[in-house]
């Protein structure tokens, strides 16, 4: 199978699509060329001054990362944190249908999301991306590692409930991109990895998106995996 090379960097807009990370980091995932074909049309870079990337003609350009978004990295068009009333109100579902619930869970743990309001919320900003909900601490592989990223899995943030205190990553919102990357790079622990999904905080946004992508080789255990944790 062929495979594309995905980098990941501190952040970029592409065709309306903005995906965050790190800063200053370039790092290489390996994904399958019909995954790859199927993340974002291809396109040329809109704001220029996140870095890191050009548009391509010939090619797809995307950026991909779970880490944190550095500050000053990115803008949030769609608002700030959504609020526990816009959370409570139904607007964003899990994959269950029911409404989203937050991903971090302890105030022992570093607060994620990609505006840090501890759910994996569907963002303008964060199109297809930081929307699945997984207890990172108890996998036994390392997730940044085997998706190619810089060793953000091990940093210490601030903490969930406590943001003047600094926690270690636990429940945690990954790309959906990398999460399905995962499971096709060791498909030995796809198993594993599938039972630490938490499917109260994970978005319905996730499955919406492997479903459009046809039956793809590089969605399907992820696809399968979420199917199975609702019993569908």
């Amino acid at each position: 199978m062929f495979l594309q090379t995905m980098k990941c960097a501190a952040g970029l807009r592409v065709a309306g699509f903005f995906l965050a990370g790190p800063a200053a980091t370039d790092a290489a995932v390996v994904i399958p060329n019909n995954v790859r074909k199927n993340l974002l049309q291809p396109a040329t870079v809109v704001d220029r001054k996140l870095g890191h990337g050009q548009g391509k003609e010939s090619g797809i350009v995307f950026m991909q990362d779970d880490g944190p978004a550095a500050p000053g990295n990115h803008t949030i068009t769609a608002g700030q944190s959504v609020t526990e009333e816009q959370h409570g109100s139904g607007n964003f579902k899990n994959i269950k249908g029911d409404n989203l619930q937050p991903c971090a869970q302890k105030s022992t743990e570093a607060e994620t999301g990609f505006t840090r309001d501890g759910y994996c919320t569907e963002q303008n900003d964060d199109a297809g991306s930081h929307h699945i909900c997984i207890n990172m601490k108890g996998y036994s592989e390392n997730f940044c590692q085997i998706t190619g990223q810089p060793n953000w899995c091990g940093e210490e943030h601030p903490c969930h409930e406590h943001p003047d205190q600094k926690c270690p990553i636990e429940h945690w919102c990954v790309c959906q991109w990398a999460f399905a990357g995962a499971m096709e790079n060791k498909p030995d622990k796809a198993d594993e990895l599938c039972d630490l999904m938490n499917v109260e905080g994970t978005n319905m946004a996730a499955m919406k998106a492997y479903e459009s992508s046809g039956d793809k080789g590089g969605y399907a255990k992820a696809l399968e995996c979420m199917k199975g944790k609702i019993g569908k």
